[in-house]
């Protein structure tokens, strides 16, 4: 994707000089979740994010089934508004984000917590709050990701990053496997609302996390408090 330009590696430490085989490296993941409490908080908060996900196949059902938009401008048009808000997202990250991940971690989900609830609000006043909140999602896209992974390079040396970076992205897999499947079944039983209400409170546990437990790696440098 072309937004990996704008992520860098800061130069820090010495590079391993080889891949820890699997019998090496699941103690490591295992001791770095129990000692490592802002790298923990970062997973914590990715798998929630990742998990919010759940409402996102719904969001054009709920619009043609609900409020009645036809299939071709529910797809659209309100595609063409999440693009937007994509670019947006990208081009705020790239001029903003290399020094400042932990704000764009934090403004991003706040950004996505729009997402449902003018969903919700669509239920009551019609489609129109749909179009701000697929521009929400572009945004929060456009950023959430690439802020994680800045995060995580400033956070670690060079020698930590093979594990810290394939422990987020394992937990950042499972969680979208799972995301659909779990959404799929609570529309099933209690309806469109049901998934957003629940993605609702899953958004807003992670900024929550991301607002009481993660810290700014940077200062954390300056205090000569991170791991390892």
């Amino acid at each position: 994707t072309p937004m990996m330009i704008f992520v860098r590696e800061l130069p820090s430490g010495k590079p391993a000089e080889r891949v820890p085989s699997m019998r090496e490296y699941l103690p490591d993941l295992s001791r770095v979740l129990r000692q490592d409490r802002p790298y923990r908080a970062v997973i914590i908060t990715r798998v929630l994010a990742s998990l919010f996900t759940l409402a996102g196949p719904f969001y054009i059902g709920f619009a043609t089934e609900q409020l009645d938009l036809s299939s071709d401008i529910a797809v659209s048009r309100l595609m063409l508004m999440q693009t937007v808000g994509s670019v947006i997202g990208s081009l705020v990250f790239s001029r903003y984000g290399d020094r400042r991940s932990l704000t764009f971690i934090r403004l991003s989900l706040l950004t996505g917590l729009l997402l449902p609830i003018l969903a919700l609000l669509a239920s009551v006043v019609g489609p129109g709050p749909l179009y701000l909140a697929f521009l929400a999602a572009g945004i929060m896209n456009g950023c959430l990701a690439f802020s994680f992974i800045n995060w995580i390079i400033m956070y670690t040396t060079a020698e930590q990053r093979p594990i810290y970076s394939g422990l987020f992205n394992t937990v950042s897999a499972v969680g979208l496997l799972v995301a659909p499947l779990t959404g799929g079944l609570i529309v099933e039983v209690l309806g469109y609302e049901a998934v957003f209400v629940v993605a609702l409170a899953i958004m807003g546990s992670a900024l929550f996390v991301s607002l009481r437990y993660i810290s700014n790696p940077r200062q954390m440098k300056k205090n000569g408090t991170v791991s390892g």
